[in-house]
C-alpha cells in the first residue's frame, strides 16, 4: 500500500476507535466506511468517458482504500458514470422505525429499509451519489478547463469567469456544483461545497465554494492528501476536545451566542464543566462534561424557562 494511504488510515483507525458515537461533524451518514475499490481498468474507462486524468493521489485512493463515504465534511462523493440519473441505487421504506442507543445515553432513530436484492441497508448504499448524478450522461464539463487562476476568486469574478459555461443552468443556479475542470467532492455544509481540480494550473488541488457566505471560490488544500489529513485532524481534535463531553438529554441549543454565553457563565459557576461548539450563523450547542449531566440538567431546564418568557 502507498505510504501516505497507510499513514492516512491508520489515524482514520484512531478515529474510528475514538469516535464510537459518530459524532463527529457528518460521521452519522457515513460511519466511517468507504465504497467498493474500483478497479485501475474502470478508472480508466471513466477517464475515457469524461475525456480527462485523475490526479495521482486521488486514482491511488480509489483504487486502494474505496470509492466514496468517509471523507471531509458530509463525506466524499462517489466517482462513477450513470446514462441516467434514475440508476441511483434505491431501497424500500417500511415505515418501521428503529433506534440505536449508545453507552453514553444518546439515541438515534432510523427507518428499516431494504435494498431490492432483500438486504437491510442503513442508507451508506444509496449515499454519496450526487457528484455522479449531475454528470448523468456523460456531462463534458469535467474536462474543461478550470477558470480560475489567482488562489482566492470573489463571488463576482467566479460569476464572470462561470458565466455561459457547460454544464451551468440559466442564472447561474448550478454555479455551487458544477464548475468547469472540477469534480464535486464533498459537501461542506450551509451551501458551500468542496472539488478537486482536473487539469490546468491547479491540477490535484482542492477549492472551496462559499458564495452562500460570500467568500467565493479559493484553495483549501495544495492536493488530496493535505485535504484528507487536515480532515482527520480536526476529527481528532474534537474527539479530544469534547468526547469527555456529551449532550444531555435536554441539551441547550441556540444561534445567539449571548444565549451560549449566558449559559456557559451560569453552569461554570455552579461548578459544572462545560463548552460550547458551533458559530453564531450555524446552531451553537453547549455540552456538559458527562460526570456533572445530572447536576447541570436542572440548571438548564430552568435557565430554558426563563429565556422562553
Amino acid at each position: 500500500m502507498t505510504e501516505w494511504i497507510e499513514r492516512l488510515l491508520a489515524k482514520l483507525e484512531r478515529v474510528r476507535q475514538t469516535d464510537h458515537e459518530f459524532l463527529g461533524y457528518g460521521a452519522w451518514r457515513h460511519w466511517y466506511r468507504f465504497g467498493p475499490k474500483l478497479a485501475p481498468s474502470l478508472i480508466a474507462w471513466l477517464e475515457a468517458k469524461y475525456g480527462i486524468e485523475l490526479p495521482e493521489q486521488y486514482r491511488q485512493f480509489l483504487i486502494e482504500v474505496g470509492n466514496g463515504g468517509a471523507g471531509p465534511y458530509n463525506g466524499l462523493q462517489r466517482f462513477g458514470y450513470l446514462d441516467v440519473p434514475q440508476r441511483i441505487p434505491s431501497s424500500l421504506g417500511t415505515g418501521i422505525r428503529r433506534h440505536d442507543t449508545y453507552p453514553s445515553g444518546l439515541k438515534r432513530e432510523w427507518e428499516e429499509r431494504y435494498m431490492p436484492d432483500g438486504s437491510l441497508t442503513d442508507g451508506f448504499e444509496e449515499n454519496f451519489y450526487d457528484s455522479i448524478w449531475m454528470m448523468a450522461g456523460g456531462d463534458t464539463i469535467l474536462a474543461q478547463p478550470f477558470p480560475f487562476i489567482e488562489p482566492h476568486n470573489s463571488n463576482e469574478l467566479a460569476e464572470e469567469l462561470l458565466s455561459g459555461s457547460a454544464g451551468q443552468v440559466e442564472g447561474g443556479a448550478n454555479m455551487r456544483w458544477c464548475v468547469p475542470g472540477a469534480l464535486y467532492m464533498a459537501m461542506y455544509g450551509c451551501g458551500a461545497t468542496q472539488m478537486l481540480v482536473l487539469n490546468g494550473l491547479w491540477k490535484g488541488s482542492i477549492w472551496m465554494q462559499d458564495l452562500a457566505s460570500d467568500n467565493g471560490y479559493y484553495v483549501v488544500a495544495k492536493n488530496f492528501e493535505e485535504w484528507y489529513d487536515q480532515w482527520l485532524d480536526s476529527v481528532l481534535v474534537f474527539c479530544a476536545r469534547s468526547l469527555n463531553y456529551r449532550r444531555l438529554l435536554s441539551m441547550f441549543a441556540t444561534k445567539d451566542p449571548a444565549e451560549a454565553k449566558d449559559l456557559e457563565t451560569l453552569l461554570r459557576a455552579n461548578g459544572i464543566t462545560c463548552e460550547t461548539e458551533g458559530t453564531p450563523s450555524r446552531t451553537m450547542i453547549v455540552l456538559v462534561n458527562q460526570d456533572q449531566k445530572e447536576a447541570a440538567r436542572p440548571l438548564i431546564e430552568e435557565f430554558v424557562a426563563r429565556t422562553k418568557r
